[in-house]
């Protein structure tokens, strides 16, 4: 009985997750965490084009977008107003889904078996 009791608990635990589609579209600052500046990673929703990340953020002087996934594009601006603006900005458009800074990602070393 104490096993189906933990089981249930630990299932109900892994379940309580947000999906990603219902998941907040703006991320907080991660403390300590490296980004690259100036770059954004925007999700769009589908059926839109880059063409809504110009209209939106133009002003900031785009030097570079980039498509990297599925309505996905890393975009490069010359003037970087920070990450509040820029997720203001995003408002002006439903189309655009969020916005996140560029995060630097560094890999654990992997443990070897002895």
């Amino acid at each position: 009985m104490g096993a189906i009791v933990i089981l249930t608990l630990a299932g109900g635990q892994a379940c309580s997750q947000t999906p990603p589609a219902l998941a907040p579209s703006t991320t907080k600052p991660v403390p300590n965490a490296q980004r690259v500046f100036g770059e954004y990673l925007v999700t769009l929703a589908p059926g839109a084009d880059k063409g809504v990340i110009r209209k939106v953020y133009g002003g900031l002087r785009i030097k570079r977008l980039t498509r990297i996934g599925d309505h996905l594009y890393r975009m490069t601006i010359e003037v970087d107003p920070g990450l509040k603006k820029i997720e203001a900005l995003r408002l002006h458009d439903r189309r655009i889904t969020a916005i996140q800074p560029n995060f630097i990602y560094r890999s654990m070393p992997s443990l070897k078996a002895e």
